[in-house]
C-alpha cells in the first residue's frame, strides 16, 4: 500500500524514538534529579542538560537544518542557558565525511564558532551567486544564529553532538540489552516495555509538566 500525502509515520517513529530515550536517560538520573519532558526541550535534566533529539536516517550536513533548528532553539531569549551545563544534539544522524563538523568535542567555543561562521559565509556567498529569489530555510537559520555571537558562543561552550545513535527498532533492543540485566530472559522485554508505558502515565504529567523524578522511576522499576 502506498502512502498517503499526510502520512504522519516519521513524525510517530520520532515521538516514539523520543520516549525510548526518556527511558535510557532515566537510568541516568541520581537521587533527587528529575527529567522533564518537552519543558525546556525535547528531554532535559534541570542543571545538567538539555537534549534536542533528531530521528533521521540522512547523513548530518553542515547546513543540515537539524544542526541550525537546534541551535535557533537555544539563541531564543527566552531559553535560559545558566540551567544547563550540557546542550546536546542527539541524533540518529552520521556526520558527513567532508563534514566540519568532524571532530567537534576536540574544538573549543571559538573554533567551533569559526567552523559554524564559515559554513554561514558559504552558505550565503552561494546564494548570492545563484539565481534564486528566496533564501532557504536552513539559511535564514545560519543568519538568525549569529544575530548574537556573544550568546551563541556561550552556547558553543555547551554544545555536543551526540551522531550515529541506533535507529528506532535497534535502540529498543539496546534499551533491552542494557537496561535489564537483572531481569530473566523471559521477561526482559516485558520489562522495558512496562518503563515505556509508564513515561506516557497521566498520573506524572501534572499541571502540564511532564516530570519523571528519580524516586518515581526506581519505584517503578522496582515494582
Amino acid at each position: 500500500m502506498s502512502q498517503l500525502s499526510h502520512d504522519a509515520t516519521a513524525s510517530a517513529k520520532g515521538l516514539i524514538y523520543q520516549l525510548y530515550l526518556a527511558v535510557d536517560w532515566c537510568f541516568e538520573l541520581l537521587e533527587g534529579q528529575s527529567l522533564f519532558i518537552e519543558r525546556f526541550g525535547d528531554l532535559s535534566v534541570d542543571q545538567k542538560y538539555n537534549i534536542e533529539i533528531k530521528h533521521y536516517d540522512e547523513v548530518l550536513t553542515d547546513a543540515h537544518i537539524n544542526l541550525w533548528k537546534t541551535l535557533n532553539n537555544w539563541i531564543q531569549p527566552e531559553f535560559d542557558l545558566s540551567r544547563f551545563q550540557r546542550l546536546i544534539l542527539l541524533t540518529t544522524q552520521d556526520i558527513g565525511k567532508q563534514s566540519c563538523l568532524n571532530d567537534w568535542e576536540a574544538k573549543d567555543a571559538n573554533e567551533k564558532l569559526t567552523i559554524l561562521r564559515s559554513i554561514k559565509d558559504g552558505a550565503l556567498a552561494r546564494f548570492s551567486t545563484s539565481q534564486k529569489v528566496n533564501k532557504s530555510t536552513s539559511l535564514k537559520m545560519m543568519e538568525k544564529a549569529f544575530e548574537d555571537e556573544v550568546r551563541l558562543c556561550a552556547i558553543l561552550k555547551k554544545f555536543e553532538i551526540i551522531s550515529s545513535q541506533p535507529m528506532l527498532e535497534d535502540k529498543f533492543e539496546e534499551i533491552v540489552q542494557r537496561h535489564s540485566k537483572p531481569i530473566p530472559a523471559v521477561n526482559k522485554e516485558r520489562f522495558i516495555k512496562a518503563l515505556f508505558g509508564f513515561v506516557v502515565d497521566p498520573e506524572i504529567i501534572v499541571n502540564n509538566q511532564w516530570e519523571i523524578t528519580y524516586a518515581s522511576f526506581t519505584n517503578e522499576v522496582e515494582n
